[in-house]
C-alpha cells in the first residue's frame, strides 16, 4: 500500500497507530467469549470499516482515486486465484 499509493512519511506515521488500535480491538473482540461467532464477525467488520474511514481521511484525492481504481480492477492476487494471471502453454513447432 505504501508504495502503490506513494504515502508520505507523515501519512505512514499517522496510519500506524490506527492499524495498531484496529489490531488491538480485533484481538479483544476475538477473545470475548460472550459473543457469538456472528457477533464477532460483525464487530470485527465494523471495527475494520471504522479504521479504514480514519485512514482514508488521511489520503489525498489522487490516492483515493488510486484506491477506487484498484477496487474496480483488482490486480492478480495469490489469495484470490480468480484474479491470478493465466498462463497458456507455449506451443513448440
Amino acid at each position: 500500500m505504501t508504495e502503490r499509493l506513494k504515502l508520505t512519511p507523515d501519512q505512514q506515521e499517522a496510519i500506524k497507530p490506527i492499524l495498531v488500535a484496529e489490531a488491538d480491538k480485533r484481538k479483544t473482540i476475538q477473545d470475548d467469549t460472550t459473543l457469538s461467532p456472528q457477533e464477532r464477525h460483525e464487530q470485527i467488520g465494523a471495527n475494520h470499516r471504522a479504521s479504514l474511514q480514519q485512514i482514508k481521511a488521511l489520503f489525498t484525492p489522487e490516492q483515493l482515486a488510486l484506491i477506487e481504481q484498484g477496487q474496480k480492477h483488482p490486480g492478480p492476487s495469490p489469495t484470490h486465484p480468480d484474479t491470478a494471471p493465466t498462463t497458456e502453454p507455449s506451443s513448440t513447432q
